[in-house]
């Protein structure tokens, strides 16, 4: 696999991870409820976000940098959420919800 090939398996797999969450599954929240919520419980908003944004940024980071190549077609395993939605299980980085036809 050539340098350009690699390039394109991981822009690939940092797409179908950010495709993996549909608004129509995963509407917007209420962002002024939920940090009512979380300041009345002792948390702020942008704890949460924080933490968030690291997670996906890492998670990025180790896509950016893996040696290995994927093929993001590979499933490993798969778990139904509801007769219309399912989640692929690619590996630990990517996983991808699935509407079933």
């Amino acid at each position: 696999m050539d340098e350009l090939e690699v390039l394109q398996d991981k822009m690939h797999r940092i797409k179908t991870w950010v495709e993996a969450y549909p608004l129509d599954m995963f509407p917007e929240p209420d962002f002024e409820k939920a940090a009512r919520v979380l300041k009345e419980n002792g948390m702020t908003l942008g704890a949460i976000t924080t933490s968030n944004i690291r997670y996906v940024l890492n998670g990025i980071k180790e896509i950016v940098e893996a040696d290995s190549h994927h093929d993001a077609a590979d499933i490993k395993s798969h778990t139904t959420l509801d007769g219309e939605y399912y989640i692929e299980y690619v590996e630990a980085d990517v996983v991808r919800l699935c509407r079933c036809r």
